[in-house]
């Protein structure tokens, strides 16, 4: 089950298990998204609100069979 968990002004996605990210909305207007080795992507709120959209497309995109011509 995955759960929101607001830590240190971020938000954690918690599944319960290791390797959480963490969300944090900076003062220029930029979505940082940390895991747990430090790594980090840098999103604007524009991208940042695209993200459920690109989700659904990807799912949509592997769970249509593979045509070959």
């Amino acid at each position: 089950m995955t759960m929101l968990k607001q830590i240190n002004g971020g938000v954690l996605l918690c599944c319960g298990k290791a390797k959480c990210p963490m969300v944090n909305l900076q003062e220029d207007n930029q979505l940082t998204i940390t895991d747990d080795d430090g790594n980090t992507v840098k999103l604007d709120r524009d991208q940042a609100k695209l993200l459920n959209q690109a989700i659904e497309l990807s799912l949509i995109h592997i769970s249509e069979p593979t045509r070959r011509s």
